[in-house]
């Protein structure tokens, strides 16, 4: 499986199971033995699923077991993050991945490239780019303000 195929199955296993996120979070603790009142308000949840979603969950489930330990860690890691994120920015973080996955697969390849060429630089380079792009935006809006501003006035003068 590709990096990509990975990324796009971990995110798909994340983004498609909310019904089930304390399912997933008592799996992911360290305890192992979830208690008796919690087995129960898991099973409680899993029988409000339709039969595709089980069929859904168990064959997502499946997949998320035969990865190697340290991918299975690294998707339980994003998980956890996601989860402990402020209800916006998880709505927004939704929102974007929907927005990507309605992209044409060429931008969606060309974003994904970029990612990963973003992730492969160093910390300082990132810190320097992410830098100019900040002073680059300002001065844009800056000079779209101003643009604005001369359009009005010229509007009010005729």
């Amino acid at each position: 499986m590709n990096r990509r195929e990975f990324f796009k199955q971990s995110i798909l296993s994340l983004a498609v199971l909310p019904t089930l996120t304390k399912t997933l979070g008592a799996l992911a603790q360290e305890d192992s033995s979830p208690s008796t009142k919690r087995m129960a308000q898991i099973r409680e949840r899993w029988n409000t699923l339709s039969p595709e979603q089980r069929e859904q969950v168990k064959q997502r489930w499946a997949r998320f077991k035969s990865l190697p330990p340290n991918k299975r860690k690294r998707i339980i890691r994003a998980w956890k993050r996601f989860k402990n994120l402020p209800p916006a920015r998880r709505q927004e973080v939704r929102r974007k991945w929907q927005r990507f996955q309605q992209l044409p697969p060429q931008r969606r390849r060309m974003l994904r490239q970029r990612f990963i060429k973003w992730k492969s630089l160093p910390p300082e380079k990132r810190q320097e780019l992410r830098r100019k792009y900040l002073q680059n935006r300002r001065r844009n809006a800056y000079l779209l303000r101003r643009m604005q501003m001369q359009k009005m006035r010229q509007q009010q003068g005729k």
